[in-house]
């Protein structure tokens, strides 16, 4: 019960929320870059979780589609925030910057995982709604060809010679 497919989607989502809300602890130099990307990464969850609880699945797709590609910029946030983090000069114990280095790293793979598994779903969701008739790329592409119906039949103008009077007394 645990274990469907929508409540791992939201777990997935809620989880790689936590971790971009966890880039606060980040050091400050990479932080207003790291808002935006947080930004970013709670308008794709609170839409993700939108298009996974609502009751018609037909734009499902699009919603996953829009979440993972927001999680893969946070996932190259991560990294260059941990290349950027080793590329300053520390006088701290070595240890200490290895093992931030390796929670980066970590928090980084998991992201990774996480956008993995989505697109399973994502690949897995698509196939279906092509078997099912639920995607309409048909209904949406521009059709060229033109109805014509029957042309009407000429109009003959009244002449003289056509057209008869009659006189009452």
């Amino acid at each position: 019960m645990l274990l469907t497919k929508t409540n791992r989607h939201v777990a997935i989502g809620l989880i790689v929320m936590g971790l971009a809300f966890v880039t606060f602890a980040y050091p400050s130099n990479v932080q207003t870059f790291l808002n935006v990307i947080q930004g970013l990464q709670l308008t794709a969850t609170v839409s993700l979780i939108y298009g996974i609880l609502k009751k018609d699945p037909l734009h499902k797709d699009k919603f996953l589609l829009f979440w993972m590609v927001s999680t893969a910029i946070f996932f190259f946030a991560l990294v260059f925030c941990s290349f950027s983090y080793m590329g300053e000069y520390h006088y701290e114990d070595f240890f200490v910057v290895m093992l931030i280095l390796l929670g980066m790293w970590i928090a980084a793979a998991a992201v990774a995982c996480f956008v993995y598994l989505m697109y399973q779903e994502y690949i897995e969701l698509t196939q279906n709604n092509r078997v099912a008739g639920l995607s309409l790329p048909a209904a949406n592409a521009f059709n060229p060809t033109v109805e014509t119906k029957e042309n009407p039949p000429p109009y003959i103008a009244p002449t003289s010679e056509n057209m008869t009077v009659s006189i009452q007394s």
